[in-house]
């Protein structure tokens, strides 16, 4: 049995990566180019500590167009028919109960 590929998993790997090479340049801006502090002659900019901030902001913000497209899908997909009328069923059994 194979399981068909969406295309929605393609767009939202390209959209994960463009929010991880944002975040990344994001933290690269506030950190060395708007405030840039010498703590004991450290850099301005580490890669090390931007990894985790980069990839927590692309989860986040993939997580939560998931959200935006369940929720949208859900509320004004009327192809969905097992749903529906798995619903109705039940309203009617409860109703000649």
């Amino acid at each position: 049995m194979k399981v068909p590929k969406k295309k929605f998993s393609y767009f939202l790997f390209i959209y994960g990566t463009i929010v991880f090479i944002l975040s990344f340049l994001f933290n690269y801006w506030a950190n060395a180019i708007v405030n840039p502090q010498v703590l004991s002659a450290k850099p301005y900019f580490h890669i090390i500590t931007s990894l985790p901030f980069a990839f927590e902001m692309s989860l986040f913000f993939s997580g939560l167009l998931v959200f935006i497209r369940f929720v949208l899908v859900t509320r004004y997909n009327t192809q969905n028919s097992y749903l529906s009328n798995n619903i109705s069923k039940s309203e009617q059994n409860e109703n000649l109960s």
